[in-house]
């Protein structure tokens, strides 16, 4: 079997001669630039690292692929290889592609893994290693192997082809350039590498004869994050498979051969798919993704909305403690009691289903009545927080539509003066009082996060149906004793209040001045009772988890950029679907078009996904393991 180099040199119709200078007498001549039997002389050298500058110029040094565990300070060397040959058809369709376009099966075979590796690393940007035979088949006893650097780049409307045509020519320029030694080369490009890994060549691909055994490392042992080997016999094409056994597990490197084989047949046959498109997954891990992942239980149908359910629970035990605050306790009795006399006193002013009235009051009795009071009418509510900035306080009322706001005399002054004001202390109405029947698709709340431009819309379904699942999950009941401690503009508290009032449990606020003091908190809850917490309400030594909880009714998908599924492992954003999802952003139809999109994997028509903005990744077990926001983790 022939060198990849003559292949290469013939398949490009003599381009690779024609840039060596002045006289190409033999193969070598191609792989060095120079004569076999002479050094590259110092201008040749000058010229090559000129060469590499630009080449390299605004590289990554490292390429972002994930892996199973953290990487150690120190390599082990540890390593492992797995075998595996090309299906033939495959490995013809590969010959046919590159005879047809004059490209080398090499170029071929390196392309589609630099697609794999754009697609595993979301990069339109990566490098990856390479081992050169300087001395050719016949001088095998003195070869040299000589390391180079392959760049890919990838627009995002890049096809295949683009992708291998540019690999041939990168192929070409690397072999005509690979007399710089690849270490001399980092220190003349000043990059800082590190005792962990080396720059731009974690993960190698090289092309082997049949005759000429791959470099390696010593058995058990490997120098790289993974190294793959196409060695061509014949009308076959094996591949190895090296990789670091302190990195990867073994099932991690078997789905990704497979990935790279279902990659490679599909781009040989078309071409002009583009690289972002080209298929990964087969059927089977489709399902599991997309299925078996998301095998939580169904919504319930028709779940009452919260505040029925809080009436409910107020007659089966109306002496029992509801909300204890600063001031004292308020019982079930009394707090069904005050929210019915505010609920008379809206309705009398006209306030009714999907108005929104904001809510200004500190955590307390009368925040959690204001807000019972507004949902009882058919109303929904917008919590704010009077600490916030007049400014930012003002941009919330007039963003969300809000006419009226329920708060106290001491905080009016800080709101926009044209709203509407009530006072829990004016409220005197009496006489019965049935609270509004709502659909689930029925406006509950508005909600607006702390970097958020727009206030999300909440409606009684999606409510109702988180709050029963956060009722199972976490076990609350009426011997439960539950902390509320964040800011009232929060969506926390929505989990906290409700959670508590449904189950028939009491809810105790926590002060300002107790919630900045991690110790203060810490001693408060123990004085409490407390039996149930948020997550991260306390910046101390609490359990930790980066496993994401699915909600019954709820999907979760990990999609890349074209919003298909992405491999276990491989890093995606996280899509929200199901009967949780939010209406949308008050007000804001074009946040809507970024952030809610149509649901691909829904049987129901008008069903949706929201994107949640968050680098996440699948891992083995079906659960989610949180990378960061996409915004700060994203680069090129």
């Amino acid at each position: 079997m022939d060198s990849f180099i003559p292949n290469l040199v013939h398949a490009s119709g003599g381009r690779a001669l024609a840039r060596v200078e002045p006289r190409a007498r033999d193969v070598s001549d191609v792989v060095l630039g120079v004569p076999q039997e002479q050094a590259p002389t110092s201008s040749i050298l000058e010229n090559q690292l000129a060469y590499w500058r630009n080449q390299l110029a605004g590289a990554p040094t490292a390429l972002s692929l994930l892996t199973d565990r953290p990487r150690p300070p120190f390599p082990a060397y540890r390593g492992d290889m797995i075998r595996v040959e090309l299906p033939h058809g495959i490995a013809d369709a590969v010959r046919r592609f590159s005879q047809h376009r004059g490209l080398t099966p090499f170029s071929t075979l390196f392309a589609a893994f630099a697609a794999l590796m754009h697609r595993y690393t979301d990069r339109n940007d990566v490098c990856i290693g390479s081992d050169f035979v300087g001395g050719g088949v016949a001088n095998a006893m003195s070869m040299s192997v000589n390391t180079v650097v392959l760049r890919s780049r990838a627009a995002d409307d890049a096809t295949f082809r683009d992708l291998a045509l540019n690999a041939q020519d990168v192929i070409l320029d690397a072999a005509m350039n690979q007399g710089y030694p690849f270490h001399e080369l980092v220190e003349a490009l000043k990059i800082a590498g590190g005792p962990s890994r080396d720059p731009f060549v974690q993960t190698m691909f090289s092309f082997h004869d049949g005759g000429v055994s791959g470099p390696r490392f010593g058995e058990g042992s490997t120098k790289f994050d993974l190294g793959v080997v196409a060695i061509p016999d014949d009308d076959r094409i094996f591949m190895t498979w090296e990789y670091n056994c302190d990195l990867f597990e073994r099932p991690t490197i078997e789905r990704m051969i497979g990935h790279f084989v279902r990659l490679l047949d599909a781009a040989v046959r078309e071409p002009d798919t583009l690289v972002s498109r080209l298929p990964l997954l087969d059927d089977a891990e489709q399902r599991e993704l997309l299925t078996k992942f998301n095998a939580t239980a169904p919504a319930k149908a028709a779940s009452a909305p919260v505040h029925q359910r809080i009436i409910a629970q107020a007659r089966r035990t109306p002496d029992a403690l509801a909300v204890r605050d600063a001031q004292g306790e308020m019982t079930y009795a009394d707090l069904l009691a005050r929210a019915s006399r505010l609920a008379r006193r809206l309705r009398r002013i006209g306030v009714g289903s999907d108005e929104i009235v904001g809510v200004c009051l500190p955590r307390s009795q009368a925040m959690v009545v204001a807000q019972l009071g507004i949902l009882m009418t058919g109303a929904a509510y917008l919590p704010v927080d009077a600490g916030q900035p007049q400014a930012r306080l003002a941009f919330l009322f007039t963003d969300a539509g809000s006419r009226r706001v329920i708060t106290s005399r001491a905080l009016r002054a800080l709101l926009p003066p044209e709203l509407e004001a009530l006072y829990l202390d004016d409220v005197k109405e009496d006489g019965p009082l049935e609270a509004s029947e709502v659909a689930p698709g029925d406006l509950a709340c508005v909600v607006y996060a702390s970097d958020s431009a727009g206030g999300a819309m909440l409606e009684h379904g999606a409510l109702s149906n988180f709050i029963e699942w956060t009722r199972s999950e976490f076990g609350v009941g009426v011997t439960s004793r539950v902390a509320c401690g964040h800011s009232p503009a929060f969506d926390s508290p929505i989990t906290e209040i409700w959670t508590a009032l449904t189950s028939g449990a009491s809810l105790h606020m926590a002060e300002d001045e107790i919630c900045i003091s991690p110790p203060r908190l810490q001693t408060w809850m123990l004085d409490q009772g407390i039996t149930v917490v948020g997550e991260r309400l306390l910046p101390l030594p609490w359990p930790e988890t980066s496993a994401l909880r699915r909600i019954s009714g709820m999907t979760t998908y990990v999609l890349d950029r074209a919003r298909r599924p992405v491999p276990i492992g491989v890093a995606g954003e996280l899509y929200i679907g199901g009967v949780g999802v939010a209406r949308g952003y008050v007000n804001r139809p074009e946040l809507d078009g970024e952030r809610f999109v149509a649901d691909p994997f829904s049987e129901r028509p008008s069903s949706r996904l929201y994107r949640t903005g968050e680098r996440v990744r699948y891992l083995a077990d079906g659960s989610i393991e949180f990378l960061g926001s996409i915004a700060s983790t994203h680069v090129g």
